[in-house]
This record gives structure tokens, C-alpha cells and sequence, in this order.
């Protein structure tokens, strides 16, 4: 059940992922003709490892930084300081995504919700359209989007 479940979630990802051109006019525009192919659930649970260790590392590296500065910047707690401290964090998780895609030749309807929900604070607009080109994957509730996998794995 559970590799079967796998499997429906990464084939609707590899639907609508493709190699990352940072060049192009977004840096989610994909190419539709692009996906991974695998020989076996072995080839496609080693390559989702794969990622999965990437973004934990780049996650890691990210909050380490954040820690340090919430630390060092206790004590200014105005609400210009806040605001401009959860801008920056946006944008790191932003460039981890972009790194994340980059890194692996993937880019998956998570990342995409990623990164609409990171760009919601900054760029609101980009935000926008992006939900607009991928809404029949994605669900927006009061406070995030989400892939619709996990909605339907939510019903499971």
C-alpha cells in the first residue's frame, strides 16, 4: 500500500517537473517534456533519498543561521526588525529551493507550493501567478498552499 501510494505521488511529480533553467523568465517555468524515467522502485526510492538528504541539509544550514541571528538580535524586537528578519528567512528558503532544483535536475509540484508560500511575503504577485499555472495540483487554504497529494494522502 504504502509503495503504491509512493509511486501515484511521484508520478503525479514527475508530471509536472522538469530540469530547472534559472535563465528562463521564472524559476519554476518547466518543461512539460522532461521527467525522470526509473527501471525500478529501488532506482526511483534512491533518487528520492537522494533529495530528501539534500534539502535536509540545505534546511539544516538555514536554520543554524536563523538560530544564530534570533540570538544575536534579541533584544531589537521591533516590528520593523521582525518583519525584515522573516523577509530574509523567505528569501533563503527561496534560494534553497532554487539551489535544491539546480542541484538534483528536479523540480516537483512540492517545491512549487514551497515556493509560492515563500514568496507570498515577498513578491506577492509572482505568488499569484504561479498558484494561477499550477492550481489544478496545488489547494490554498487560509494560511498555505498545498499539493493535493497531501491532501489525498491525508484521506488514506
Amino acid at each position: 500500500m504504502k509503495k503504491s501510494i509512493l509511486l501515484a505521488t511521484f508520478c503525479v511529480a514527475l508530471f509536472s517537473c522538469s530540469s530547472d533553467d534559472t535563465s528562463t523568465k521564472t524559476d519554476s517555468s518547466l518543461k512539460k517534456d522532461e521527467i525522470f524515467n526509473f527501471q525500478s522502485y529501488e532506482g526511483m526510492d534512491k533518487k528520492i533519498d537522494e533529495i530528501s538528504e539534500i534539502k535536509t541539509q540545505l534546511e539544516k544550514s538555514i536554520a543554524e543561521k536563523h538560530i544564530s541571528k534570533v540570538d544575536n538580535s534579541s533584544k531589537n524586537n521591533s516590528e520593523d526588525a521582525i518583519l525584515e528578519s522573516v523577509k530574509n528567512y523567505h528569501k533563503e528558503k527561496l534560494n534553497n529551493i532554487y539551489a535544491l532544483r539546480k542541484q538534483t535536475n528536479f523540480t516537483s509540484i512540492q517545491s512549487i507550493a514551497d515556493e509560492i508560500n515563500f514568496l507570498t511575503l515577498i513578491d506577492s504577485i509572482k505568488s499569484d501567478a504561479l498558484f494561477e499555472e499550477y492550481k489544478k495540483y496545488l489547494i490554498r487554504d487560509k494560511y498555505e498552499v498545498k499539493t493535493i497529494l497531501k491532501i489525498e494522502q491525508q484521506m488514506l
